[in-house]
């Protein structure tokens, strides 16, 4: 997204799901209350998907900073990379460290070689 955490939708299945809605409320990720209302909600969809009791086929949802499986909001998202100004790049010329040219990796993307 735009502030270089992930976005983007997964399909998965999950087994045990009632272990894992256990491990999150363990955890304080959410409430006990969320965690009942999460789990009939499984079970039910687990049920009309024809799967064992328990599987679920969910989606793996990240956006605007959350993670969801399905409608659940389970953790939240860091950005990725951090951009950096200008001025915190790595020097080249007499400034460099490096007595030869060596690739440095610049956080907005590509490649700049310090000759």
């Amino acid at each position: 997204d735009r502030r270089n955490r992930p976005a983007g939708r997964l399909n998965a299945r999950v087994t045990d799901f009632k272990g894992l809605v256990d491990a999150i409320t363990a955890e304080g990720i959410v409430s006990e209350d969320e965690a009942r209302i999460a789990l009939a909600g499984l079970i039910l969809v687990s049920q009309f998907q024809g799967n064992r009791s328990d599987e679920v086929e969910v989606p793996i949802i990240m956006e605007k900073g959350r993670l969801y499986l399905g409608p659940l909001a389970i953790g939240k998202l860091a950005p990725l990379y951090l951009i950096r100004s200008a001025s915190s790049e790595p020097a080249c010329g007499r400034n460099s460290p490096h007595p030869y040219p060596v690739p440095h990796r610049r956080w907005s993307g590509g490649w700049r070689v310090c000759a």
